[in-house]
């Protein structure tokens, strides 16, 4: 059973890695411009009527405007992905699975 939670962990560890990884290749294509739904809804002025339910904590993908904006886009992709990796191990450590045998795996 040691082997099974070590080879877990370092699945979890290797697998956060690569995320990160990639999170930092996929930051250097990403687009600065609007997308297209908000481009059109901009064209058809949508965006004067819209109503903010709720502020996002990160909005626009900014982080501080002191940095540059490729700098804010990866560090609001890398606070973003880090909640949701802590999010995902909230649950995973809490969600247990059990055996027929009433062993916990």
């Amino acid at each position: 059973m040691s082997n099974e939670v070590n080879s877990g962990k370092h699945l979890f560890r290797r697998g956060t890695l690569l995320f990160f990884i990639l999170l930092i290749v996929l930051t250097l294509f990403s687009s600065s411009l609007p997308d297209g739904l908000e481009w059109v809804a901009s064209r058809l002025g949508l965006v004067e009527q819209e109503r903010h339910l709720f502020s996002a904590p990160l909005a626009d993908y900014v982080v501080s405007s002191r940095f540059s904006t490729a700098l804010n886009q990866f560090l609001s992709a890398v606070i973003g992905a880090g909640i949701i990796i802590l999010f995902l191990w909230v649950v995973a450590r809490f969600t247990k699975r059990t055996h027929k045998n009433g062993t916990v795996r």
